[in-house]
């Protein structure tokens, strides 16, 4: 793999972190690995790079779903293997909870869409696990029982779901322990957002961040956190996507409140896969930029391709970034989907990504725009900067109507922001990420 493909936060280690990565990388794809080139450096960093890039439970699953690789150490095999189960147990936490928010949500009328790990996990990675999921209780007791844990009947097949009030087994229950979640994000309507966080403390939780100034948030912030102290989860509630009302970045979201899909058995909305996938790629690069962009967020954008494909309607995909000023995040998440996994997309959408003319690009007459062929894409980024109204939203924050106290408040704020959204965001060394970097 090219040196200029590896994340930031392997510069310091590029020769051996690149052979991982691109072995990473290779498995999750199903290509052939050459695991001869791996030495003890290499088999100690697999499981440490796989927990950062939130794959490590993934690397597991292929391992156990084929073969293991010759000559991986017992401990790397010991660690990936509770890289799996212990997102196995939080999920079926964070769902459970999930389950408890939604029908306070509902008894209140409070429409939710699901974002992120809670959408995928009952959908995409549910279909990967029912197409190559072990059987067998037995084989997989034995990963169980290597490391201490309960090795019953019932602690290995029973799972919450998003179903209030059900349990589920097989595929979809194992899809639990596929993507790591380090929060639930529910996007509610504008309106709604004081009620719904009222909600989620009447469950224990807290506000994690303190608003910098009155009426700020809603201009450049697009969500609020809250934190339970007891168990350490976290619940976000969005009211815009990827940034506030002030930021370039900010899409229009009744958009996508008109992109959604109602599962009947569920007491919230999902954002169709044309949606989902659009918000994805924006959160990764837009949102969090290159640099703090982990390969889970990738492989998220890959299975939806593999998994709904025929259901994204790319065209739809191009003319919402460009309305957007998306175009540089779906190109950029093209190219490394192609370099990474090769993931395809069809043939016309590379052709227009290759050439940058979105404007003409549409599906063939003689195919549908559904059928898949091999991908290559144009990088690229444009840089992102906030814009300022001529008046803030709320009395009184007018810029004319600023103390010097106030005006120093809010550019320390703004400059906040500003690092906060800009794209670049702090390049984490290996071993050293932020507790807070949540998928």
């Amino acid at each position: 793999m090219k040196k200029n493909l590896i994340p930031a936060r392997y510069r310091n280690n590029l020769v051996i972190a690149g052979m991982v990565y691109d072995s990473i990388c290779q498995v999750l794809s199903h290509q052939a690995v050459d695991w001869g080139q791996f030495g003890a450096e290499e088999w100690r960093l697999l499981p440490e790079m796989a927990q950062i890039e939130g794959v490590g439970p993934l690397l597991y699953w292929h391992f156990n779903n084929s073969t293991w690789p010759l000559g991986i150490p017992k401990e790397t095999a010991a660690t990936l293997t509770g890289h799996y189960y212990v997102t196995r147990e939080r999920n079926r936490q964070l769902f459970a909870e999930l389950d408890r928010i939604l029908a306070a949500f509902e008894t209140a009328g409070i429409e939710v869409i699901l974002l992120k790990g809670a959408a995928l996990v009952p959908t995409v990675y549910a279909e990967l696990a029912d197409k190559r999921w072990l059987s067998s209780a037995a084989y997989r007791n034995q990963d169980l029982a290597m490391l201490g844990f309960e090795t019953s009947e019932k602690s290995n097949s029973l799972y919450p779901s998003v179903c209030s009030g059900q349990r589920s087994t097989g595929a979809e229950g194992l899809a639990l322990a596929l993507r790591p979640m380090g929060d639930l994000d529910l996007l509610v309507r504008k309106a709604d957002v004081d009620q719904a966080v009222a909600i989620v403390k009447q469950f224990g939780y807290r506000n994690y961040d303190v608003e910098r100034l009155p009426g700020f948030d809603h201009e450049f912030v697009h969500h609020t956190r809250l934190i339970n102290d007891q168990t350490d989860h976290m619940v976000e509630i969005h009211w815009n996507l990827v940034a506030g009302d002030a930021d370039e970045r900010s899409p229009s979201i009744e958009w996508f409140w008109s992109q959604t899909e109602q599962r009947p058995e569920w007491a919230a909305q999902i954002l169709n896969p044309t949606a989902t996938w659009l918000y994805v790629a924006a959160h990764n690069l837009l949102q969090h930029g290159a640099a703090e962009s982990r390969l889970i967020w990738f492989y998220d954008l890959h299975l939806l391709v593999t998994q709904a494909g025929k259901d994204i309607e790319w065209e739809i995909v191009i003319s919402q970034a460009q309305k957007f000023g998306w175009l540089s995040a779906f190109q950029l998440a093209g190219t490394r989907l192609r370099q990474w996994f090769q993931t395809p997309i069809p043939d016309w959408v590379v052709v227009a990504m290759e050439q940058d003319q979105f404007e003409q690009a549409s599906p063939p007459q003689n195919s549908s725009h559904r059928d898949l062929a091999n991908f290559s894409g144009l990088a690229g980024r444009k840089p992102v900067g906030i814009r300022f109204r001529d008046h803030f939203s709320s009395p009184g924050l007018s810029a004319g109507a600023l103390s010097p106290q106030s005006a120093v408040a809010m550019a320390g704020a703004v400059s906040v922001a500003m690092v906060g959204y800009g794209g670049g965001g702090v390049a984490h060394n290996l071993g050293a990420l932020d507790d807070q970097f949540l998928i």
